[in-house]
């Protein structure tokens, strides 16, 4: 992915999707550590974009992904970071539900298939590798915003973190059972297979945002 950075080695699209890349961090080896990294993310996004998109923005890599199959019903925005720093995607809820269906059913969607079975499977499953530690490097943080490493949500991640969704614990659940992507404001997607479920909420940030879902 070119993520050699600020030294060899390079990180793979894997571990810029799972926090393992230590994109920016010391010491850096790729897989060995995990951090909460917005600027990973951003990396990764604008990388990808540019390699198999042409450089086409953000929401018009969502369109040819997504809604030109699956369809939408609302307008999709997009300002800051790809991670959600400083804004990311605003997407309605009825929209947001349709992209967990479409997880939901295994990257299928009326007969065609999106997204890889395995990939989508995988997203059920914890991708931190065995013996991974945490990155406490601050990278090039200025400030008390940190945009390299939200140690807040590492113990979290280290518990259950796939490819940008949370693996959800609970009593009622089964292991790898039910997944969550939490937006930044109070925005959720929670998808649990077995039960049929989609719950997709959102949130326009000026009411106090519901808690965000750790167990199920």
């Amino acid at each position: 992915a070119g993520s050699d950075f600020p030294s060899p080695p390079q990180a793979s699209y894997r571990q810029l999707m799972s926090m393992t890349s230590d994109y920016g961090l010391t010491p850096h080896a790729p897989g060995r550590h995990f951090a909460y990294n917005n600027e990973g993310v951003q990396f990764y996004g604008v990388a990808m974009d540019k390699q198999f998109f042409d450089s086409i923005g953000p929401v018009a890599v969502l369109q040819r992904i997504f809604w030109d199959t699956i369809g939408r019903q609302d307008e999709v925005r997009f300002t800051g970071y790809w991670s959600g720093w400083d804004g990311g995607f605003a997407i309605s809820a009825r929209d947001c539900a349709r992209l967990g269906l479409l997880v939901q059913r295994r990257g299928e969607w009326n007969g065609k298939q999106i997204l890889s079975r395995a990939f989508v499977d995988a997203l059920f499953t914890h991708q931190i590798p065995a013996g991974a530690t945490e990155n406490k490097s601050t990278g090039q943080a200025t400030g008390k915003s940190n945009k390299w490493n939200q140690q807040q949500f590492n113990r979290e991640m280290s518990e259950g973190y796939s490819y940008g969704f949370w693996i959800l614990r609970g009593d009622t659940l089964a292991p790898n059972e039910a997944i969550a992507a939490n937006g930044r404001g109070g925005n959720y997607i929670i998808i649990a297979p077995r039960h049929e479920l989609v719950i997709a909420v959102t949130n326009n940030q000026t009411n106090p945002p519901p808690p965000k879902p750790e167990r199920y």
